[in-house]
């Protein structure tokens, strides 16, 4: 299995792709929304598996850019390695001879993952392609790279493709996106936050007003003031202390129905944003209701809570109340989330809603 086959006059491609464990149903079904031929052909673990299609890397990647949910993270294999003993010179060689396919002029980053019982670690592959690729005048770009090199040491034989990162779905291997521990971190659902923030490339205001609905402990708020914004913090709950001190911050202890029922003023904030443990349509609807204290030019980021059964119908649901008000620009089930899927929305103009 290297590049890609043709059967007939149909190309055939292979991919390695990736999910959340629980999720992997529902990633296929996103590709297969897309090429109703593909189809899993290996699976490697949970989350992890190998799909056949007819669709490019560039058109597959276009769409699941414009419609998948639950791919975190995909690349075209394009050479494979068969070795029990893992000989990590044949693996090398192959990444470092992918260098052929990649455009010289753009920054490249080698991402590598190793599955348990493997004898070797990503560095150990990382490090050398890196340094073949520099002395054939590649840029070297870990933490945004415009194409990369992907390696994944499987049980049995090594995957290895080279792609744009846009196709790949991700900056990073697999989609794992991770950030540096803040001791100042309130909650680790602020890394849900970061990440939708650098996925989606949403430009936060640098001032202005934002409200956080079912704010407690305080992450996203701790996230928002630490950027310069006012924040409303709305959640019955008391927030972490480090938050509620913070002069940026204004905690209003009520449920966000009281809040919605009392707040009778006109468009303030220019970011709401909802992480709130709610129905995910009861949750749309409340942010829908928000819409009105929204600046037309405003942006709202949430996440929807998916129960076991039917996730695509609940989230169809949920961007349908949603689309009365917002224009859905975003959507994915992002490396921090769980059960949930995060949306990011503009507001629709004044005259639409």
């Amino acid at each position: 299995m290297a590049g890609h086959t043709s059967v007939g006059h149909t190309p055939r491609w292979h991919y390695v792709v990736t999910s959340a464990p629980e999720s992997w149903e529902m990633a296929l079904g996103d590709i297969q929304r897309a090429d109703l031929s593909a189809r899993i052909i290996e699976s490697l673990a949970p989350g992890l598996f190998v799909v056949q299609s007819e669709f490019s890397p560039a058109r597959l990647g276009d769409a699941l850019w414009a419609q998948g949910v639950f791919v975190r993270h995909v690349f075209p294999i394009l050479e494979t390695v068969d070795c029990c003993s893992y000989d990590k010179a044949a693996i090398i060689q192959a990444a470092t001879c992918l260098g052929r396919v990649l455009d010289p002029t753009k920054t490249v980053s080698v991402q590598t993952r190793v599955m348990p019982g493997v004898g070797m670690t990503p560095y150990d592959l990382n490090t050398p392609v890196a340094e073949a690729l520099t002395d054939r005048g590649f840029a070297i770009d870990v933490k945004h790279p415009d194409q990369a090199v992907s390696i994944l040491c499987g049980p049995s034989k090594a995957y290895v493709g080279a792609s744009s990162v846009k196709d790949n779905l991700s900056d990073w291997a697999g989609g794992a996106r991770r950030f540096a521990h803040d001791p100042q971190s309130v909650s680790r659902a602020e890394f849900k936050l970061l990440e939708a923030v650098e996925l989606f490339s949403i430009a936060l205001p640098k001032a202005g007003r934002a409200l956080d609905l079912g704010a407690a402990p305080g992450g996203w708020t701790h996230i928002l003031s630490d950027r310069g914004l006012q924040v409303v913090a709305v959640d019955p709950a008391r927030l972490d202390d480090r938050v509620s001190e913070i002069g940026l911050v204004t905690h209003i202890r009520a449920t966000v129905q009281v809040y919605l029922s009392r707040h009778v003023t006109g468009p303030e904030f220019d970011l709401i944003v909802n992480d709130m443990k709610m129905d995910a349509g009861l949750s749309a609807r409340m942010l829908g209701e928000c819409a009105r204290l929204m600046k037309p030019d405003g942006a709202s980021i949430m996440t929807l809570k998916l129960k076991a059964k039917h996730p695509h119908k609940q989230i169809k649901g949920a961007v349908q109340i949603l689309s009365r008000h917002y224009r859905v620009v975003g959507l994915r089930q992002l490396f921090h989330n769980r059960r949930e899927v995060t949306v990011y929305l503009r507001r629709r103009s004044l005259e639409r809603s």
